[in-house]
């Protein structure tokens, strides 16, 4: 059959069928590479996902500490502080909500209430010295007043 054919002609059909052949494969491997493309972009996504995912949690654990030295009154931390902590990992929870995390909700409406609580036992701790102020002041009045009842019942 191809002896029917001039030289010529087998040549430049055999020139067709390579270009078809490379143009399939250029096809082939762009959209390939497409792919690979966002595979690429998806772990990107989930390696920045579990980066902040861990710096919520140190986070979490720094808010922790952060109620713990207000409530022993160490390091000078303030109500103020912990409100702050408290903030930060609830808007760090809100954005990995925002960007498609299921479960942050949980921990958006968990810090939420937290936030809450903490400006109530901010308000209670405060209460709590003033009280404890004022029972000591109470305190020293009376063993004044009793050493100078002693001094008078001596005399």
């Amino acid at each position: 059959m191809l002896n029917n054919i001039k030289f010529g002609t087998q040549i430049t059909i055999g020139f067709g069928v390579v270009v078809l052949l490379f143009i399939a494969l250029a096809t082939f491997s762009w959209t390939k590479l497409d792919d690979l493309a966002g595979i690429f972009e998806d772990f990107e996504d989930s390696a920045q996902i579990s980066t902040d995912t861990a710096r919520l949690g140190g986070s979490i654990a720094s808010a922790g500490a952060t109620v713990e030295y207000y409530l022993d009154e160490k390091n000078g931390i303030v109500g103020d502080d912990v409100i702050a902590a408290m903030q930060s990992v609830r808007d760090q929870a809100e954005s990995l909500y925002a960007r498609g995390i299921a479960s942050a909700e949980g921990l958006v409406e968990l810090k939420a209430r937290h936030l809450v609580e903490t400006q109530r036992m901010i308000e209670l701790h405060s209460l709590r010295n003033e009280l404890t102020s004022e029972i000591q002041n109470l305190g020293v009045q009376h063993r004044r007043g009793i050493g100078a009842l002693l001094a008078a019942l001596v005399s």
